[in-house]
């Protein structure tokens, strides 16, 4: 099973793709509003993509 906050290569925490969340905040809270900003990168990207006429997903 994996850890929450670890890479799923080698197992070593990476504070880039699991940030440790802010003080007060609970752990389902913290991976919710992190899954939040994935999906808006990930739109913001294809939006991107888009008006460069890449079909990339």
């Amino acid at each position: 099973m994996r850890r929450p906050g670890f890479a799923r290569w080698g197992g070593v925490y990476n504070p880039v793709l699991m940030p440790a969340p802010a003080v007060g905040v609970s752990e389902p809270q913290a991976k919710s509003m992190f899954r939040d900003a994935l999906d808006a990168l990930r739109a913001g990207l294809r939006l991107l993509a888009s008006f460069n006429g890449s079909d990339h997903k």
